[in-house]
């Protein structure tokens, strides 16, 4: 049976007409109504690894972010440990005790700052702004270590004390960062080690854990 007179008319335009279509390249991922109305769309391989790329990158970044939260709140455990001994056990506070509570809440700071953050370089300036803090601390404490070691070595009472009272929290809250001790006087230790060698420790972790766990977190990632 022929086709009709009008379909064979049609035909040498239809045949053009499917021919230009095939010559289009694939459709990407641009084209939500089509995904709305049931259509398959294709979207090339580098736009498919692109995503997964970007998902890896917020999966990783979250998990930092988890470790600053941890860290600030480890640090803030810290300084109440240390009001604990202060308030309950009688252990006065020297200078060098406070510039550790200082130091301490710098790094909590910085890091729940940094918890809040939410690119790659926002993220890595924080947290080198709490490493830098946590030298600090390494520098107080171990010179706290060392005048325990040798008591006739003043940690510099007489220079450090209205400097550090001077400061506006020793104001705001003067229970926990006001001066009250000299920094030669023995406490019981804890576990062995006195409180300045704990800190002294602490300080020492996160110089060293911060940039390691961040390096190992985001070596897939370059």
């Amino acid at each position: 049976m022929a086709a009709p007179p009008i379909l064979r008319r049609e035909s040498p335009l239809i045949n053009h007409r499917l021919t230009a279509l095939s010559s289009i390249p694939e459709l990407s991922g641009a084209h939500p109504a089509l995904k709305a109305r049931g259509v398959r769309v294709d979207c090339p391989a580098s736009e498919i690894d692109k995503g997964k790329a970007m998902s890896e990158e917020m999966i990783r970044l979250g998990r930092e972010r988890r470790f600053l939260v941890l860290l600030g709140i480890i640090c803030l455990a810290l300084i109440g440990g240390a009001l604990y001994m202060q308030v309950v056990l009688g252990e006065a506070p020297c200078p060098l005790c406070i510039l550790q509570r200082y130091a301490l809440l710098l790094i909590a700071i910085f890091a729940f700052i940094g918890a809040a953050m939410r690119t790659r370089g926002s993220i890595t300036l924080f947290e080198t702004l709490v490493v830098i803090s946590g030298l600090f601390g390494v520098a107080v404490a171990g010179h706290h270590v060392y005048t325990q070691f040798y008591p006739a070595v003043s940690c510099g009472v007489d220079v450090l004390q209205p400097i550090v009272d001077g400061l506006p929290l020793a104001k705001v809250f003067p229970l926990g960062f006001q001066v009250d001790g000299f920094c030669s006087t023995p406490y019981p230790p804890i576990l062995g080690l006195s409180l300045a060698q704990w800190a002294l420790v602490a300080f020492v972790l996160v110089v060293v854990l911060v940039p390691v766990l961040t390096r190992r977190n985001r070596k897939r990632l370059n």
